[in-house]
């Protein structure tokens, strides 16, 4: 067409009108009407920014104003969630400079502000990272306290999440020096190579979120505690396998985004499924707290300080007598991260070796104490040298209102 007939000298080029790719053959290039993405990456958006705006009001109310005990993991899925919002603002704000369409259908003026605006989103992406991780590991912490190696390998992971994040977020800052030549190759200088950063980015994200979804669900197969629980607390963690999914997809969509010359249109992709897996981490690092609401709700609530007992693996202490420790356990309301409140006489038989289940047929089924007991008492001949239990109590506060 007579007005991109100097597009093809660079002298003579106006970057106002000549698109930025040329287009297929029979393909009309900078098409007003041409097709978009749009109203696609907008509905994406609305609902990943109304799921987390109501996960994360469920999880402050219960743990502001309900259980009136805001901890740290709070304070960074608030982070999370606003660095999420600011993310989605900039790379929204470059629908006018062509986000969703083809490439061929949007200027190189247009081009260039598209790219800046690309670059801060994506070095935005690992402060979202690292604040809504470790968000999730901290609560894992706490939930599975009594589980070193889970307490070590939670550790690790924040380490090394942190650590990488932090060295992918300098690297998309600086990837052109100077800074302007990210967004206006022909301008001198040098540049990082963009597309194995952004893969081994992705890559990493879909390790990390795998690890930290399969560190609780093996912890939770190693405690002793009821079947009925162990399926709620998974149930929670394991909300986190769609953003698992979300990873996959997105880390597939990077690849195709730093190979393809059609990034206006193909980045949608990637930023879609990048939403969907904040998304997800945000509102599993919410979930532990909606119990707490929902009995808040319904008028079911009082205010108690419990500690949950889980056991270990049978050991013998010394002369054969078992090893005791403090059993204080409450009849009480269950709290953000408890479920094991009361010690009933069910779930005591879990504790104790297979032989001597039979001697708390008669138990009673709330163990109040504060004193020290030890399970002798339990057993026939009370003197009489048996393999014994080490209970580890662990104190967690658990608050909720009554009206």
């Amino acid at each position: 067409m007579e007005r991109f007939a100097n597009c093809s000298i660079p002298l003579l080029l106006d970057p106002n009108v000549c698109p930025a790719l040329a287009s297929p053959v029979g393909v009309i290039p900078m098409n007003p009407n041409a097709f978009t993405l749009r109203p696609t990456i907008l509905a994406t958006t609305a609902v990943c920014a109304a799921l987390v705006g109501i996960a994360l009001t469920v999880r402050i109310l219960t743990k502001a104003f309900i259980l009136k005990n805001m901890q740290v993991e709070d304070y960074f899925l608030i982070l999370a969630a606003c660095s999420f919002g600011a993310f989605m603002g900039v790379f929204d704000s470059t629908f006018q400079y062509g986000l969703g369409k083809h490439q061929w259908d949007v200027s190189i003026a247009d081009v260039m502000k598209f790219a800046k605006y690309v670059n801060i989103a994506t070095f935005m992406y690992a402060p979202i990272a690292i604040f809504a991780k470790l968000a999730l590991l901290l609560q894992i912490q706490r939930i599975f306290s009594v589980n070193k190696a889970t307490l070590h390998i939670a550790w690790f992971l924040m380490v090394i999440n942190t650590v990488c994040y932090t060295m992918f977020f300098f690297m998309f800052v600086f990837a052109c020096t100077p800074r302007d030549k990210i967004w206006n190759p022909s301008l001198p200088g040098h540049c990082l190579n963009q597309a194995p950063i952004l893969i081994s980015s992705s890559a990493l994200n879909l390790l990390s979120d795998v690890a930290i979804l399969v560190l609780p669900l093996v912890t939770i197969t190693t405690l002793q505690m009821p079947t009925r629980r162990k399926l709620s607390v998974g149930a929670i963690f394991a909300t986190g396998t769609f953003g698992i999914i979300a990873s996959v997809l997105r880390l597939v969509y990077t690849i195709k985004f730093t190979t393809t010359s059609d990034v206006t249109y193909w980045s949608v992709y990637a930023a879609i499924w990048c939403d969907a897996e904040f998304t997800a981490m945000i509102i599993c690092g919410c979930l532990p707290s909606f119990p707490s609401f929902f009995h808040f709700l319904i008028g079911d609530g009082g205010k108690t300080n419990s500690k949950n007992t889980y056991a270990s693996t049978p050991v013998s202490g010394q002369n054969g007598q078992p090893f005791a420790s403090s059993v204080k356990t409450k009849k009480s309301r269950k709290g953000v991260y408890s479920w094991n409140d009361t010690v009933l006489e069910e779930e005591m038989g879990s504790y104790i070796p297979l032989d001597e289940r039979t001697t708390v047929v008669g138990a009673s089924n709330t163990v109040e104490s504060e004193d020290v007991h030890s399970l002798s008492s339990l057993r026939p001949g009370g003197e009489k040298k048996r393999e014994s239990v080490i209970y580890k109590t662990v104190d967690i506060e658990t608050t909720s209102s009554s009206r």
